[in-house]
């Protein structure tokens, strides 16, 4: 989850700020490219680079320590691709509009930390107060940790995780459209 949420964060915002910077945005958007295809390109080649790294992972797991969760695989898949899929967009709504990478790894940085702490990586969110805790539990990184979990650990079938790809899936469709909407293809300066 950890490596995820950084790679998000942090490889994708930058990168974007980076071909900002090198005038990429502007030659592309003299082409016929569409700004939902460039999004979605971002989005899906991360998720690429994603699942070699959990893959890899998941195999020395597997031949190391014989890991062998109890849940079904493509259950694991499922939820792995959804929870990556919104936090990748996550990144790309920090890069969407910063012009400089110092703006971005400090917007980056500044969700990063809540993020993970708040997701119940280290500890339960159910030590939180109440309050606090109904707010927790619609993060998406904690819906994704808590379905990676059911799904990894308990063996949940994806019914049972439905409340957390749900709130995975509305967090997609609100970040992709706040990125459609505040992408800023470099036009200034």
């Amino acid at each position: 989850m950890l490596q995820i949420l950084g790679l998000a964060l942090f490889s994708i915002s930058n990168g974007l700020v980076s071909d900002r910077q090198q005038g990429f945005f502007k030659r592309l958007k003299l082409s016929p490219f569409k700004k939902s295809d460039y999004i979605m390109g971002v989005v899906l080649a991360r998720l690429f680079l994603l699942s070699f790294q959990l893959l890899l992972l998941l195999a020395i797991f597997y031949f190391m320590f014989d890991f062998k969760p109890p849940g079904n695989w493509a259950n694991i898949a499922v939820v792995l691709f959804c929870g990556s899929a919104c936090l990748c967009l996550l990144g790309v709504l920090i890069g969407a509009r910063s012009t400089r990478v110092e703006v971005s790894t400090g917007i980056a940085n500044m969700l990063y930390f809540p993020l993970m702490f708040l997701s119940g990586i280290y500890f339960q969110t159910s030590y939180f107060p109440d309050v606090f805790e109904a707010f927790v539990q619609w993060l998406p990184s904690t819906a994704f940790l808590d379905a990676f979990r059911l799904v990894a650990n308990e063996a949940a079938g994806l019914q049972q995780v439905a409340p957390q790809l749900t709130i995975l899936a509305g967090t997609s469709v609100v970040l992709f459209i706040a990125i459609y909407l505040s992408f800023d293809w470099g036009d200034n300066g």
